[in-house]
Order: structure tokens, then sequence, then C-alpha cells
């Protein structure tokens, strides 16, 4: 997907930045904070490598590795999906919500590298 060019780190970060922002503006920090912590406790079983990609106390993206590969990203973005997923399912009448909209800013470079096809690949998951 990548075609093996480096991921970078502060785009992975942009994408996190603009869901939590979206996420914060509806139902506030704390269950913000929470729903991100347990999507990802959700989906750490099944992809250990999403333990580079941590949650600091005040709940901002950490990134503890040099590189980022497409095992990472495919994490990443299983992680995000899920995320959306558990917000969808707490916002009942939400309707669509769509990543594409969330992460208008940098659709591009996330293109180039992917994102969207990891992500609408994702939404077959179950977790």
């Amino acid at each position: 997907m990548s075609n093996n060019q480096p991921i970078p780190a502060e785009l992975l970060k942009q994408v996190y930045i603009n869901c939590s922002n979206y996420s914060l503006s509806i139902i506030g920090e704390k269950k913000s904070k929470s729903l991100l912590h347990a999507s990802r406790q959700t989906i750490l079983p099944y992809f250990p490598n999403l333990e580079s990609l941590q949650l600091d106390g005040k709940g901002q993206l950490q990134i503890n590795t040099k590189e980022i590969g497409e095992r990472e990203l495919l994490a990443f973005v299983v992680w995000i999906q899920q995320f959306i997923r558990e917000l969808k399912t707490f916002l009942v009448g939400i309707g669509h919500l769509d990543i594409q909209m969330l992460t208008s800013d940098i659709k591009e470079q996330l293109e180039k590298i992917g994102f969207y096809e990891y992500y609408r690949q994702a939404q077959e998951l179950e977790y």
C-alpha cells in the first residue's frame, strides 16, 4: 500500500488529533479519552505492534518507534476504525461518520500511504 515508503509519524498523529478533536467537541474529554483507550485495548491483542503507538497521560499519541511500516499503519488504522465504531455506538443516531471528512485536510497524504484502503478493509473486521 505505501510502496515501502516511510510513513511519517506526524501524519498518523494528525489523523489521531483530527479524530480526537471531533470526539472531544461532541462528548467531552473524559468520555473521549475513555473511548480512545478502550478501543486501543480492544485491538491490542490482535495487533501487538500497536504497543509502539501509545497514549500518554494527557491523551496524546506518542509514537515509540523509529520507523512506521505497513504493519504499524495497519494496526493504527484498525484502532481508529474501532474508535469510530465505538463512538458511533455511544452516540446512537449520529449517522454516517466519514473518516475522509475527519481527515480532509490531509487526504492527499493519506491516500498516498494507503490509509483509506486499509480503513475500508478494516470495516469488515469485528473485535
